[in-house]
């Protein structure tokens, strides 16, 4: 039997911070979607984020959350989709995580804070950057475009 929208914001303890119907959860052919933006939401991103292994496609972008990316992030190998822009997050996406990580298909993007000299989190595998003015550039193109102005993860 599938799980309710309850049983699965039970299993994933971030979820509990999740005001109302603010979270979008979406099972889709045994693919999960994850997007949980402009929620205030603090703390870090707990590593229970690797029990989702069917997860595709993650957005937590323009919350409170600090420390390092969970590691377990670089193992959730059917991810294809993420954007973490626009929070206090550390860490780096190296050439070796990426390596172990899904690339991104033809729709889809990494996306960091991994734009200018100081990023806060260097991403090598990154199809998007963006820095702490909301200055986001295509990879491989010059100029800046609004995260609004892009398709969300």
């Amino acid at each position: 039997a599938a799980a309710t929208r309850r049983e699965l914001l039970l299993d994933f303890p971030l979820c509990a911070l999740c005001p109302g119907d603010a979270l979008v959860w979406i099972k889709h052919h045994a693919r999960t979607f994850v997007q949980i933006d402009n929620n205030k939401l603090a703390g870090s991103i707990p590593s229970e984020i690797g029990k989702l292994a069917n997860l595709a496609r993650l957005s937590l972008d323009h919350n409170r959350f600090m420390g390092a990316i969970p590691t377990e992030l670089y193992q959730l190998s059917n991810l294809e989709k993420f954007s973490l822009v626009g929070n206090n997050m550390t860490g780096s996406f190296t050439p070796s995580i990426c390596d172990e990580m899904q690339q991104p298909t033809e729709d889809g993007d990494f996306v960091t804070d991994c734009l200018g000299d100081s990023p806060r989190i260097p991403c090598a595998c990154c199809t998007m950057c963006c820095d702490a003015e909301q200055c986001c550039d295509m990879v491989g193109t010059d100029g800046c475009i609004s995260l609004d102005d892009h398709e969300p993860a």
